[in-house]
């Protein structure tokens, strides 16, 4: 008794719910053992402290009385005695809970045996070396107007369908783990966020009425496997959250998602039949850095939803994860606008003839210069407008921009009428319907001929949907469009298809050039070999040294492309080249 008042004692403000309205300005470490227990006998509120083993060391006179008892008569009994038989029941045969921190509405009986509506807040004391010392409850009488008092518990804790505690009760208790966890960070917690699968269509096809007996056998399924400790709450819908407090270890909360998705994995037992939904489960755990139990809940649903969305029983929140997701989220808004707000570009490297140096064509590339992120990458935002929808306006976009770019230099530069411009198009952007015809457009808007324009698509693109391909390009042929197979080599594209691919060049890809001599070298060799036969070009990729260049001349190789020769250039900066 005498460790648990020195505990209490000096974190009583946190401890005890109402000792700020009782002692107004006191400060409760300024005070002895025996001055505090005298604070405790004079609260009007109920408070009663038991050991780990569930005896009841002290009940100070208020509780004493509203239970119709002396102090003297419940020392040293079980605290069990002080609740109704139903709510005996209901709180297992444990003497203690083993760890946490609750708010409940509950009924408790007097020594008469009659039984009277309670709220009662209860917290493990733990010292510092975390052995658990006790639990210390307040018991506030609710007795009148019982009415309203039973009202007030309804609203005030509970979710009116199923029971179980609402959002607001369990917002309160994050807080106070949250407050926990700063003062001692060896204690661990962890929200569950729970989702029913198909309880949507449930509600659609059976009505609201099943839809309701499915929440609150959902509620019983999650009451039998957490302990008489944790917290489970109906957040909203067919959504539900646990606390998981004071935790051993944080693996203890996979363990819990693991039973929970077992326990739905079995038909829901309703009135006269059964229901199968299944669930899926996020997890947040306690950290140091997080604050509010609205942050918790956040996180555990965007777990939950990732676990939805890889259509796995249950996900952990991974802060890295999620602050990459939003970066991604942010970027997937910000390219969105920025073809509008004129925030792309385009720049063009230099294609050379290895043998005489010339330019004899340009690569159209596009570029990026976010306003506050600076240049973003190709390899950044390219893949992110593949996935939203982007690519093809972009990709619409760089054809006209490059087009109109080469004919002027074409006017610009009459030495230079043989410059081609190679554009890169997107697998999406090929399997339009209209493709040929749009191409056709932009050559026919910017005047520029059909031959000065070169499509480069990748090995892989083109492997997707190999017959579907063919035939598309072989009308781009037809209409005078030239076109590469990009990044050649990294694809193992099947022989007797390429062979049926209408090409005019092969672009062996940067990563065969940049290996040392050996393996690479031979396959830069075939590819070679194979681009003669097609009566195709050979172009290199990724040159940066001048004995590259020499030993892709000298095994016949016929254009390549990289940083020995220029970076990829705004126009005015590829212009004076042309003049140079």
């Amino acid at each position: 008794m005498t460790a648990l008042l020195q505990y209490l004692r000096e974190g009583f403000s946190t401890v005890i719910s109402g000792v700020r309205r009782t002692a107004g300005a006191w400060r409760p470490q300024q005070l002895d053992d025996a001055d505090f227990r005298r604070v405790l006998d004079a609260m009007p509120l109920g408070v009663t402290i038991k050991d780990a083993e569930g005896r009841i060391l002290y009940s100070n006179p208020a509780d004493a009385a509203l239970h119709g008892y002396e102090e003297r008569d419940l020392v040293g009994k079980p605290a069990g005695m002080l609740g109704a038989p139903a709510a005996r029941r209901t709180a297992g045969t444990g003497p203690t809970p083993p760890e946490g921190a609750w708010l409940r509405g509950s009924w408790n009986a007097r020594r008469s045996g009659e039984t009277f509506p309670v709220q009662l807040r209860s917290n493990v004391v733990r010292n510092t070396s975390g052995t658990v010392l006790g639990v210390v409850t307040t018991c506030q009488d609710l007795t009148e107007p019982e009415e309203a008092i039973g009202n007030t518990i309804r609203r005030g804790l509970e979710d009116p369908l199923t029971g179980l505690a609402n959002r607001a009760f369990l917002i309160e208790l994050i807080h106070r783990a949250v407050a926990r966890l700063s003062r001692h960070p060896d204690y661990r917690f962890a929200l569950l966020y729970l989702n029913l699968r198909h309880f949507r269509a449930i509600n659609e096809s059976l009505g609201y009425d099943r839809g309701d007996l499915v929440l609150l056998a959902s509620a019983r399924g999650l009451r039998d496997v957490i302990r008489p400790t944790d917290v489970a709450a109906r957040i909203a819908g067919d959504e539900f959250a646990i606390l998981l407090d004071g935790l051993g270890e944080l693996t203890d909360a996979t363990r819990v998602a693991e039973r929970i998705a077992a326990r739905f994995e079995e038909p829901l037992k309703l009135e006269e039949d059964e229901v199968q939904v299944t669930a899926c489960v996020g997890i947040a755990v306690g950290r140091s850095d997080a604050r509010s139990g609205e942050q918790y809940l956040k996180e555990a649903r965007v777990a939950m939803n990732r676990a939805r969305a890889e259509e796995r029983p249950f996900e952990v929140f991974d802060p890295v994860i999620h602050r990459r997701a939003v970066e991604r989220l942010q970027m997937e808004a910000d390219l969105r606008r920025a073809l509008q707000r004129q925030q792309l570009y385009v720049v063009y490297q230099p294609i050379v003839d290895l043998q005489t140096g010339r330019v004899t064509a340009f690569e159209a590339l596009a570029r990026w210069e976010h306003p506050e992120r600076g240049a973003v990458g190709p390899a950044d935002f390219i893949p992110v407008a593949e996935e939203i929808g982007m690519v093809i306006p972009i990709g619409s976009w760089v054809l006209h921009i490059a087009c109109a770019q080469l004919a002027e230099w074409r006017k610009q530069f009459p030495d230079h009428r043989d410059l081609s411009i190679n554009v890169n198009i997107s697998v999406r952007h090929l399997r339009r319907s209209d493709i040929v015809e749009q191409v056709s457009e932009t050559l026919r808007e910017t005047g520029l001929p059909a031959e000065c324009l070169k499509l480069e698509v990748t090995e892989s693109t083109l492997m997707e949907d190999a017959d579907n391909q063919v035939t598309i390009l072989r009308r781009l042929r037809a209409a005078g469009v030239g076109v590469a197979i990009d990044d050649f080599g990294t694809g193992y594209s099947s022989l007797s298809y390429l062979q049926r691919f209408p090409i005019d060049a092969l672009k062996i890809d940067r990563s065969f050039i940049a290996r040392e001599r050996g393996d690479s070298w031979d396959i830069v060799r075939m590819i070679i070999a194979l681009a003669r036969d097609k009566r195709a070009l050979a172009v290199a990729g990724g040159v940066e040294t001048e004995d590259q260049a020499r030993e892709l001349r000298d095994m016949g190789c016929d254009r390549a492309q990289g940083f020995l020769y220029a970076d990829p250039l705004r126009p005015v900066l590829a212009a004076q080249m042309l003049e140079g």
